[in-house]
């Protein structure tokens, strides 16, 4: 007798939950009044859904973690770059800045995704009139030399917070 779609779902929903607690396939078919091969197929069939589901939602729960801990560290220090007083310590929380870019640039690129979160990126962060949001890891570095050069040629003055402050 062939069983239903419904029927099948709800044979494995409950398959499922005995299989969790402990119980043996053989218990299970006894319990279900259905032959060994139906439960030993239904865990093989529920074996695979699970490993598939939790294959995937664990690459992309990972990826979403790594990439966001990439953003907070690049806003982490870009505040506290743009509070920074000594010009040496403006160059440290840049690197690091320019470094959580990199690295989640090319998790994206690696990972195939980078398409799709270029497309997502909403919000701006301009330094120096550059989106530095959407700018490439050279033009995030030649905007590091520009400001760098700023600060060795201006002593006294911060004209970074005035760029800034500016944009």
């Amino acid at each position: 007798m062939k069983r239903s779609r419904e029927e099948v779902e709800e044979r494995r929903s409950a398959v499922w939950e005995m299989l969790v607690r402990g119980v043996s396939q053989t218990i299970i078919a006894k319990t279900m009044n259905v032959h060994r091969n139906t439960i030993f197929n239904d865990v093989k069939e529920l074996r695979r859904i699970h490993r598939h589901g939790v294959k995937d939602n664990d690459v992309h729960e990972t990826l979403g973690d790594a990439v966001a801990k990439f953003d907070e560290i690049f806003k982490y220090a870009m505040q506290e770059y743009s509070t920074a007083e000594k010009s040496r310590e403006k160059a440290q929380f840049l690197e690091k800045a320019i470094a959580a870019m990199d690295k989640k640039t090319r998790l994206l690129v690696e990972t195939g995704v980078l398409p799709k979160a270029a497309q997502e990126i909403t919000g701006k962060m301009i330094v120096e009139g550059v989106d530095i949001t959407k700018a490439s890891l050279q033009e995030l570095r030649t905007l590091q030399g520009r400001m760098l050069g700023q600060l060795g040629a201006v002593s006294g003055e911060n004209r970074i917070s005035e760029h800034l402050s500016e944009n």
